[in-house]
């Protein structure tokens, strides 16, 4: 007798981008799971809770949502873990019963992508780009990793607050003591002064993402920065300006594949209950990109 297929899907827009379809249907077919299937839904902000509902009530096993919806996402879930409510973002959705619940792996992809670059950040500062999800978690896996100094840089200087005020209390709450402040960045010569000297320059924002993107920063801020962690991937696998600026400077560069990949295997974790098959998931990812 043959089983319902279980569906898991990514709500994003633009999503055509996505190499979560190749890491997820690999880690599937790696464990024998012939009944599990991934599909990116390309869904604009106004029609997501709709879609949402949609799949729930189609039977939906789990999601993970990407640019723009993360925050958005909050609104349709029936609960949220402890940590993604005070980070204020969730990636992902996994069915626990009738409900669905919501949870931030991206967290744990910018953790463990620090990690395998064994790049140390204890008592570090950092300045993050960016108030939406990937900020969001960029700032919290910089708390993790034991950063002391976290400045916060968005085009809107309330946002920027906003996100401060609410990561200071996800950090007390972790027991972390690290001063987090926001960063006017239409002050061109005070954001030039707080990026200046950062061990790490993290790019939260999706600028980069396309081939005629601006980089998020002018590159002559870069010169005085330890390196850059980009939280973004392009799927042809050519670098973002912003990587490619700081390989150039000699600088650590970071891109966003390996916060793909742990962020990936962490959700499939949780809608599978097995363990993730991290390299057949990585040489998917980079078979994706054209890389060895």
């Amino acid at each position: 007798m043959n089983r319902s297929p279980r569906r898991v899907l990514l709500f994003g827009w633009p999503v055509e981008h996505s190499l979560s379809p190749v890491l997820q249907r690999a880690a599937f077919e790696a464990l024998g799971l012939t009944d599990w299937s991934y599909e990116a839904v390309g869904v604009r902000p106004k029609e997501l809770a709709e879609r949402f509902e949609e799949a729930r009530h189609a039977g939906m096993l789990g999601c993970n949502f990407t640019i723009p919806h993360k925050r958005a996402a909050l609104e349709l879930v029936d609960e949220i873990e402890a940590d993604a409510v005070a980070i204020g973002a969730i990636n992902s959705a996994a069915r626990d019963g009738a409900k669905l619940v919501g949870f931030n792996t991206d967290v744990a992809g910018f953790v463990g992508s620090v990690s395998e670059a064994e790049l140390d950040l204890i008592d570090e500062r950092v300045v993050v780009l960016g108030a939406g999800g990937a900020a969001r978690a960029a700032v919290a896996g910089a708390i993790q990793c034991g950063a002391r100094a976290i400045g916060v840089a968005a085009r809107k200087l309330e946002a920027s607050e906003e996100l401060c005020e609410a990561l200071r209390k996800y950090a007390s709450q972790i027991g972390s003591w690290v001063s987090i402040e926001p960063i006017p960045l239409r002050d061109r010569v005070e954001a030039a002064d707080a990026i200046r000297g950062a061990r790490l320059l993290i790019n939260g924002t999706p600028l980069g993402m396309d081939l005629d993107d601006a980089t998020p920063v002018p590159l002559e801020w870069l010169d005085e920065v330890g390196g850059v962690f980009d939280c973004i991937y392009r799927a042809d696998g050519s670098s973002t300006p912003l990587i490619e600026a700081a390989r150039e400077l000699g600088r650590t560069a970071i891109d966003g594949t390996g916060m793909l990949l742990h962020q990936g295997a962490a959700a499939f974790e949780r809608w599978t209950g097995q363990e993730a098959p991290r390299e057949a998931m990585r040489s998917a990812l980079n078979g994706a990109l054209g890389r060895r």
